[in-house]
């Protein structure tokens, strides 16, 4: 990431195919990505790029590897997109870490502002998306919201996304007693070695039996 590449990104392109020429697999530049004033916020997006698309890429090869010609006819073949933070659809050519952040969750918005939103009506509907590591919420009035700057995981990013809030850990936030209050989240039993022993929230019914007795805490 260069300081002022969003104007003028001839030394930071050249940057690039030196990484290229060098043997760098997976290079982001700033420039490319989101051409914005803003370098702190430019740079972290660029590493969230540099970190998350390799991971992305992987998983588009294996989805891709199960067919034919692995799509890559787009005229005459099956058409592969997948969908971004901003709710959009976008080849899978095209795809990247740094605009499938929030993917998941996006998708959510947008299926529940089709099915659930009555235009005659016009009451505004509130999304509550649960899944295996985070709870998203967002809100749908009648237009789909997008910010341009936000902060996720305590790092600034710039991309366009639905604006959308994480308010816990989602299914597998680890349940703790303090002052008084049960709190769910942020921890995730996705990612402590002792998740068998810690009680969680699950997004099913179970029996109260099965599941880890908690201590009792004196107050």
């Amino acid at each position: 990431m260069l300081l002022h590449s969003y104007t003028f990104p001839a030394h930071e392109i050249a940057i690039g195919k030196i990484a290229e020429e060098i043997g760098f697999t997976q290079i982001s530049l700033s420039s490319q990505l989101l051409p914005m004033i803003k370098a702190i916020s430019r740079g972290h997006s660029a590493a969230a790029d540099a970190y998350l698309s390799p991971v992305v890429q992987k998983y588009i090869d294996g989805f891709r590897s199960g067919f034919v010609g692995k799509l890559e006819d787009t005229t005459h073949g099956a058409r592969c997109e997948f969908m971004q933070s901003d709710g959009g659809l976008v080849g899978w050519q095209r795809f990247n870490g740094l605009r499938a952040i929030l993917s998941g969750p996006a998708g959510g918005v947008v299926g529940f502002s089709r099915t659930c939103y009555d235009e005659d009506d016009k009451t505004p509907c509130i999304g509550f998306d649960m899944g295996g590591t985070s709870t998203d919420v967002s809100r749908y009035g009648g237009l789909l919201t997008h910010t341009l700057e936000n902060v996720i995981a305590g790092v600034t990013v710039q991309c366009p996304q639905l604006d959308i809030t994480t308010v816990a850990a989602g299914g597998g936030s680890v349940l703790t007693y303090r002052n008084g209050l049960f709190n769910a989240g942020p921890q995730s039993a996705v990612c402590i070695d002792d998740a068998l022993s810690r009680s969680t929230l699950i997004p099913d019914r179970e029996l109260i039996q099965v599941l880890p007795a908690i201590e009792r805490v004196g107050l």
